[in-house]
């Protein structure tokens, strides 16, 4: 009986049945396709980071082409290399004129040092003498005026000695200052050497340089991005998951991806990581009081996070691009019915 009048009312109402009938077979779809964590909100993300050069200069030589993959320690771009050679050259005579006069003020220090001990000698004998005269000159063998003069001879030999032993230390304080000149002379090669190897810039990892336009002769600064370098060896994708299916989305469970750009081609990939949060704060540049953004009062969306994903199969014959859009579906139960009743009882 109920199945005569459900036909019945399926003849009568044709417009309404195949409005319920597509409404049925869209909800199932719905429902299906979303049994699984399932985003089209996901794209290819690499390890990137801006070639640079680390001194400044005329660009002379450029040995890659633009998205051209490039092997690491392949020669990237070279700097103008001639002024860092003059530094390097400039420095080293500084070294070896440092090193020449450290050995000739080693030998005014011998020299010092021998004057300092014949001046010794002179003294105690002066000394010796002048003791003598003084002894003399109490029994007034000698006159007073030999004895004075022997005095004199022995405080000319004391002011000598001070004399020579300050310009020995002196000396020798001025050896110290040039030893130390010479380690920071070497100190400075290294850094001009330095500066000189990276006049050529070398790719650090297996990849390809991308948006390069560049050219032989322009001048670059130190440390001013030149072009992009995308690092090929290993992809991930970051897909954007809503909050309700987020709670079931763990570190290593698998996933499916579909390429926008490769029809039919399934990559295959397994959690990573799940960001612990997103920004939703914003506050005004001119009063610094937070802003609140209105939403629709009907019902409000779910907040997405991003989830990262490393693709396990890339292949040659399917190439990625960085920023290319996927679908992306997560080998776990999402529970949309569930999710679908939560939202629903929560407005």
């Amino acid at each position: 009986m109920v199945f005569k009048k459900t036909f019945f009312f399926i003849r009568k109402n044709k417009a309404v049945s195949i409005i319920i009938i597509i409404l049925i077979c869209a909800l199932s779809y719905y429902l299906y396709i979303h049994r699984k964590p399932f985003t089209q909100n996901a794209f290819v993300v690499a390890n990137v980071h801006p070639v640079t050069s680390f001194i400044s200069g005329y660009v002379t030589h450029i040995y890659v082409k633009n998205n051209t993959p490039i092997k690491k320690g392949e020669k990237i771009l070279t700097v103008y290399k001639r002024p860092y050679e003059l530094q390097v050259l400039v420095l080293q005579k500084k070294l070896e004129a440092a090193k020449y006069f450290i050995e000739s003020l080693k030998y005014d220090t011998k020299a010092a040092l021998n004057e300092i001990k014949v001046i010794e000698a002179k003294l105690e004998n002066a000394i010796y003498l002048a003791k003598q005269a003084a002894e003399l000159y109490k029994t007034r063998a000698v006159s007073q005026q030999h004895a004075e003069e022997r005095q004199q001879a022995q405080d000319s030999f004391t002011a000598s000695l001070e004399k020579a032993k300050s310009r020995y230390i002196s000396d020798e304080a001025e050896i110290a200052r040039e030893t130390a000149e010479v380690e920071s002379l070497k100190a400075q090669i290294e850094k001009a050497q330095v500066e000189l190897a990276l006049t050529t810039v070398y790719a650090q990892s297996d990849g390809m340089v991308t948006n390069m336009y560049l050219t032989t002769g322009s001048f670059v600064a130190a440390g001013s991005p030149l072009f992009a370098f995308i690092n090929n060896k290993t992809w991930w994708i970051q897909a954007n998951f809503k909050e309700t299916e987020l709670s079931e989305i763990r570190k290593g469970q698998k996933a499916k991806i579909w390429m926008w750009q490769y029809p039919g081609k399934i990559y295959y990939g397994i959690v990573e990581n799940t960001d612990w949060g997103v920004e939703r704060r914003f506050t005004s540049d001119t009063t610094g009081v937070s802003i609140v953004n209105k939403e629709n009062e009907w019902f409000l969306l779910p907040q997405r996070f991003p989830v990262q994903i490393k693709i396990l199969n890339p292949d040659p014959k399917y190439p990625l691009h960085l920023g290319a859009s996927a679908f992306v579906e997560i080998q776990t139960n999402a529970y949309p019915v569930r999710q679908f009743f939560w939202q629903l009882f929560q407005i």
